[in-house]
């Protein structure tokens, strides 16, 4: 038992579980037990001199795992920019929502539920998307939605009617579907499943071919399996570089859906699905709880609102990764230098509490009419806690399921249809029962989903061993 991960009965390796860590002797040679691991690749930097690389990095110069640490921080901010502007531009028109009901003469919960369908597009639309992504590469599918945003935002400048809103709304929430799904890492793993003394034997094998020296032996790349040019700039700007899989379209199409069945995914879909779409229900109410009295904001002051929240964002963004990786390298350590998925679960830990107060509280200081600080703290609590949710289930996922990650992302990204049909009661809801009680009911949920992770992390070993070994899995995986 590894920590409190059930050991696997039946398979000598359960795929996810790696080498992550070694030892290192006076002669700065790298082993674990009696493997000697210097051959393999690990990573720089102040105290992780004893961290492999989990996947080893190829030796093709195009593989990003190679690139310079220059080129794939930008990549990472033009992501991210790219990622928070799509993310703001749904929520964006909310503190509207009251003004917007009553020129169209609407009950801000129908308007509320009308203008969630764009949150259903969203879910379906990602299926569809996703499998464009796959087949034929994601920059020329990630274009198109930041087109269809572009069009779709132009469109809502001269909207003046619910019907014509509601259209170009529809039309950017397909734009924002290839978003919802950022693979989390590139598998260049050639076949490995992490096996480190089996990567070790077959490095030393051909070092012993090529009459390396052993001073030499730490300065050459791992996998030697293949050998390529390096791409000029000219082929990296391309949008299109052809066809990406010899899947067909509609296999890919369907594979999320088939992914459902894995109990990582499904766990995934609760664990992260169902907590992030409290945000985006809450989100939707924000005109009605702040513009009625006592507080009476503005549009702009309920826009003000947000600000909480990406102040959240942000520290929450900065925060959970590192904490993370802490936590992933101090658990292997721990456990002898193996990794196990699983350990990426602990920091839900945070989601837990955090999570749990802040909805609690939200909903709280909304009824007795504490000072709008208070619930606007709050709501900035539940974007920083949940981010630690985000970065949990992202890691596990990929960690269980490196070869299928996109239709695994892409399968969890059902809950928009789950936000869709919250938006169509919460108002009414609130008015009916007061926020009170029905951010303490979203808190209970939450926790409960929370939870979830403590049996998921105990036998999640065990089940990604049986997902592995039977059939259906197995023909899924392969569809």
């Amino acid at each position: 038992m590894g920590l409190g991960v059930l050991e696997d009965r039946h398979l000598e390796h359960v795929p996810g579980t790696a080498l992550l860590t070694d030892s290192v002797d006076a002669n700065q040679q790298h082993h674990h037990g009696d493997l000697d691991t210097t051959v393999l690749r690990h990573a720089k930097g102040r105290g992780d001199g004893d961290v492999i690389l989990v996947p080893q990095p190829s030796r093709s110069p195009n593989d990003p795992l190679n690139w310079p640490l220059w080129k794939k921080d930008l990549m990472l901010f033009l992501i991210c920019i790219d990622t928070a502007v799509v993310g703001a531009w749904g929520p964006m028109i909310s503190p509207g929502y009251a003004d917007m009901s009553e020129s169209w003469n609407m009950s801000y919960n129908a308007l509320n539920g009308g203008l969630g369908w764009g949150i259903f597009v969203i879910g379906i639309s990602c299926f569809f998307t996703n499998a464009l992504a796959v087949v034929y590469g994601r920059r020329p599918v990630f274009l198109l939605g930041n087109l269809l945003l572009f069009i779709s935002s132009l469109w809502g400048y001269f909207a003046h009617s619910y019907s014509s809103l509601l259209a170009s709304r529809l039309i950017g929430c397909i734009g924002m579907s290839p978003f919802e799904v950022r693979d989390a890492i590139f598998n260049t793993d050639q076949g490995t499943q992490d096996r480190a003394e089996e990567l070790t034997e077959t490095k030393l094998a051909k070092l012993e071919e090529k009459h390396e020296t052993v001073e030499n032996i730490d300065r050459v790349e791992t996998n030697i399996t293949f050998t390529e040019e390096k791409h000029s700039y000219a082929y990296d700007l391309k949008i299109f570089h052809g066809r990406q899989c010899d899947d067909a379209y509609w296999k890919v199409l369907v594979r999320p859906l088939m992914m459902l069945v894995f109990p990582q995914v499904l766990f995934s879909f609760f664990a992260y699905g169902l907590t992030t779409s409290w945000l985006v229900v809450v989100g939707s109410v924000l005109a009605q709880l702040f513009t009625a009295p006592p507080y009476n904001f503005s549009v702009s002051g309920v826009g003000l609102v947000s600000t909480s929240a990406l102040i959240g964002s942000i520290i929450g963004a900065f925060t959970s990764g590192p904490i993370a990786d802490w936590v992933v390298k101090l658990m292997a350590r721990r456990n002898g230098g193996v990794y196990e998925p699983e350990f990426r679960l602990v920091i839900i830990i945070v989601t837990l509490i955090l999570g749990g107060i802040s909805f609690f509280g939200f909903g709280w200081s909304l009824e007795v009419h504490d000072p709008w600080i208070g619930p606007v703290i709050f709501y900035g609590i539940q974007y920083f806690s949940v981010g630690f949710m985000n970065i949990a289930v992202y890691g596990y996922l990929t960690d269980c399921h490196r070869d299928k990650a996109p239709e695994a992302f892409a399968a969890i990204n059902l809950r928009n249809i789950y936000s869709f049909g919250m938006n169509y009661f919460v108002s009414s809801w609130i008015v009916s029962q007061g926020p009170k009680q029905v951010f303490c009911i979203v808190g209970g949920i939450h926790v409960a989903i929370c939870l979830c992770a403590i049996p998921m992390y105990i036998l999640g070993k065990r089940c990604r061993s049986w997902t592995s070994r039977v059939k259906i899995f197995q023909v899924v995986m392969r569809a």
